[in-house]
């Protein structure tokens, strides 16, 4: 029962799906019951600064190199606000643990391998020189279980133990089902879906998906890849809220940024990756919104398209007729209001 945080998480630059981080991270640490969490290194109050998206003081062969550690752009900061909303507003359940391990110090201390262990490939940036120096036992807990439950470790003055729930009722075909019911993931689709009274969202590729029908909302998108949110801001039911955030994330790059395919030799392997021709410059070029969002049934009366600061641009009527009533969102804007 004390506060637990998380020191820093990032989608490392460039990274043509980071767009997705942010309400992924904001479900899931909801789900685990994660007080807070650090976004690394903003380096600017604006995704405008200069410092906040490049290293200005290099010049390699003409190109002044991209930040690769830093969260503003509209890929992060401008995807903040639906993600604070569900999490400030509590609007998903923290779950209820799947694993609980409790370890006393000896085991500690003589390094014995716990029930929740990381593979070194987590983070290869820390652990890559570790790789291949480790094994797992049978008695290593799914990774899955964090996207379903809470995990938690305990220590103890007696034997080391676990409590693992029953993991695989939660995984269904290809879907990650997390125990509240709220958020399900589907690595084979590339597609994460957020469900919950006050909030529906889907995050991935969209377009391979679409329509995405969650309960009385449906999206309808022709992006590739990117992020719908709808989120009550009064907390209410989205069908009875009259203050409604509809966030769109798209990927976006640097005026000028270039980049194409081409293969890599590394230890006599070969791998297809992608190569940067150029590292442009500021300001970041946002790819336009291809979506709808349809509600079956909506009380707001209006929407208020809204600049990337949050000022209303334009007010527009919502038409109501017969049957669902279908929203298209503007391509130009990642904020829309319904009252």
């Amino acid at each position: 029962n004390k506060p637990f945080l998380c020191t820093e998480t990032l989608w490392p630059r460039p990274h043509p799906y980071g767009v997705e981080g942010p309400l992924l991270i904001s479900a899931y640490q909801s789900m685990n019951g994660i007080d807070g969490l650090g976004w690394s290194a903003p380096r600017g109050n604006t995704w405008e600064d200069l410092y906040a998206a490049y290293y200005p003081f290099w010049n390699i062969r003409g190109h002044i190199p991209l930040r690769r550690w830093g969260c503003a752009g509209p890929a992060g900061v401008g995807q903040f606000p639906a993600a604070a909303a569900i999490l400030r507003l509590g609007l998903l359940k923290e779950a209820e643990p799947i694993i609980v391990e409790k370890r006393n110090q000896s085991d500690i201390i003589q390094r014995k391998e716990p029930t929740i262990a990381e593979q070194f490939a987590y983070d290869p940036t820390q652990y890559g020189k570790l790789l291949g120096n480790t094994s797992f036992d049978d008695k290593a807990a799914h990774k899955e279980a964090f996207l379903i439950g809470t995990v938690t470790t305990e220590l103890t003055d007696g034997d080391s133990s676990a409590e693992i729930g029953n993991i695989q009722q939660y995984i269904k075909g290809n879907e990650i089902h997390s125990s509240t019911g709220e958020i399900i993931s589907n690595p084979t689709k590339g597609l994460t879906t957020i469900k919950a009274p006050a909030v529906k969202a889907a995050v991935g590729f969209l377009r391979d998906n679409s329509p995405i029908k969650l309960e009385n909302i449906t999206f309808h998108s022709d992006q590739e890849h990117g992020t719908i949110c709808v989120v009550a801001l009064d907390a209410k039911p989205l069908a009875n809220s009259t203050h409604i955030l509809i966030q769109i994330g798209t990927r976006s790059v640097p005026t000028g940024w270039k980049e194409s395919k081409a293969d890599f030799t590394k230890k006599g392997k070969t791998y297809p990756g992608l190569k940067i021709d150029a590292t442009g410059k500021l300001p970041w070029r946002v790819r336009k919104t291809k979506a709808s969002v349809s509600f079956e049934s909506l009380t707001a009366t209006k929407m208020i398209i809204l600049d990337g600061n949050g000022n209303p641009q334009e007010t527009k009527a919502i038409n109501k007729g017969e049957g669902s009533i279908t929203i298209t969102l503007p391509e130009d804007a990642c904020y829309v209001v319904l009252q």
